[in-house]
C-alpha cells in the first residue's frame, strides 16, 4: 500500500483529494507477472492538452485566476494519470506565464532515480495570452 496522502480539500471539479489518494492506493503494486506498462509522451500530451483546454481554453491571463487554474491543472492531470492504472506514483507541476509583456521562461529539472523504470515528461501549451509548461514525473512502485 502506498503511503501517499493528499490533504483533505475539495477540488472545484468535485473530486476530493481523498478520491485521488484512494485511487492511488487501490492501484497497488503490480504483480510479479506484470511488466511495467510505460507511459508515452503522446499519452501525456493528450492528457495535458485536454486539461489545459478545459481549464483555461482561450481565456486571457488573469493574475487573480492563475493560482486556481494552476491548482486545477495539476489536480486534473493527476486524476487522469491515476485513471490509466499504471504502476507509478505521479508528481505533476505546472507553470503559467503571461506572454503579452514579452517575458521569458526557462524551466529545468533533474532527478536521481532508476532510469530503467522511472519516467519524466514535459508538455508545452499556449494560447494567445499565456504559456503553460507541465512536467510529469512517473516513479515506479
Amino acid at each position: 500500500r502506498s503511503s501517499y496522502r493528499i490533504p483533505s480539500r475539495m477540488a472545484s471539479n468535485g473530486t476530493t483529494h481523498e478520491d485521488l489518494s484512494s485511487q492511488v492506493e487501490n492501484n497497488g503494486h503490480p504483480d510479479n507477472n506484470t511488466a511495467l506498462a510505460t507511459l508515452t509522451q503522446g499519452e501525456i500530451d493528450k492528457i495535458a492538452k485536454m486539461v489545459l483546454d478545459q481549464v483555461i481554453g482561450q481565456q486571457a491571463y488573469t493574475y487573480s485566476e492563475s493560482s486556481a487554474w494552476n491548482q486545477l491543472i495539476v489536480e486534473q492531470i493527476t486524476t487522469e494519470l491515476v485513471r490509466t492504472q499504471r504502476p507509478y506514483k505521479f508528481i505533476v507541476t505546472s507553470a503559467l506565464l503571461q506572454t503579452a509583456n514579452g517575458s521569458g521562461l526557462n524551466v529545468s529539472s533533474v532527478s536521481y532515480w532508476n532510469k530503467a523504470t522511472d519516467l519524466s515528461f514535459s508538455y508545452r501549451w499556449e494560447n494567445k495570452h499565456m504559456l503553460a509548461v507541465v512536467n510529469v514525473f512517473a516513479v515506479a512502485f
